[in-house]
């Protein structure tokens, strides 16, 4: 028999041992997998038919149950919608970033950031000095509002009132120490060649108010100077937080500005 010969009939029982061999079974889906998703489903259906009511709020809520139990990106976009419709800037925002990092394949991805850049946009102009944040397990976020712009503003005005105040304040106790300066100059003058004290006391009298009026505007003026430095420089400090959800929790970021 030839080496050809050989070679033919060994391709030949390579090929028969191929079609003979058993094909090994494919694992079945487990029953707590089934169960899993079974939920899931359940939660997603009465998702879609709160969200197809106008029902905002429980469609988030099923949305979440279901991504907790199935973590498909897809329910991510699902709840950016929804916190959308609420006018939910902040939310809406964290979900869709979330989306388009974690499906950046995805059919409907352009559509998912142009969504995100109108939350970034609506987010900037309505909550520009949110200050704090809280964190839901699961990927949820809700926003604490620290004081909206229109807040920082009031806050920013009222610094300036209030430090004006101060500054007149202190130019009340300027005048009042200048007063009570003159009026000891006139005591010294009276009295330079002696003097009588039924005639002095009115002067000494007025020089001792001025000193105490001198004294409380002073400190009157200097309080409410420092008041409204902090309050101007605290309504200037914050920068918005950013919640960003993420499987099983979120992430946090803010910038403070000296």
């Amino acid at each position: 028999m030839t080496v050809a010969s050989r070679a033919v009939i060994a391709v030949a029982l390579a090929c028969t041992c191929a079609v003979v061999r058993p094909a090994r079974a494919q694992p079945e889906p487990s029953a707590d997998g089934a169960a899993v998703e079974a939920s899931a489903k359940a939660f997603f259906d009465a998702a879609s038919k709160a969200y197809e009511a106008h029902d905002y709020t429980n469609a988030i809520e099923n949305f979440k149950k279901a991504y907790a139990l199935l973590p498909d990106a897809l329910f991510l976009y699902d709840i950016a919608q929804s916190y959308r419709q609420l006018h939910d800037c902040d939310d809406a925002r964290g979900y869709y970033r979330s989306y388009v990092r974690i499906a950046p394949t995805a059919d409907n991805h352009d559509k998912a950031q142009r969504f995100l850049d109108e939350m970034e946009a609506c987010s900037r102009d309505a909550h520009a000095g949110d200050v704090t944040t809280t964190t839901k397990p699961g990927g949820g976020s809700g926003a604490a509002v620290g004081g909206s712009s229109h807040a920082k503003a009031n806050l920013r005005l009222a610094g300036i009132i209030t430090g004006i105040a101060g500054v007149v304040g202190v130019g009340v106790g300027v005048f009042f120490s200048v007063d009570a300066a003159n009026q000891a100059s006139d005591l010294q003058a009276a009295c330079a060649h002696g003097c009588n004290a039924g005639d002095v006391l009115p002067i000494d009298e007025a020089g001792r108010n001025a000193q105490t009026g001198a004294i409380i505007s002073y400190l009157i003026g200097g309080a409410a100077i420092a008041a409204g430095v902090g309050m101007y420089l605290y309504s200037q400090r914050v920068e918005p937080v950013v919640v960003t959800p993420v499987p099983g929790g979120a992430t946090v970021s803010t910038m403070v500005r000296f």
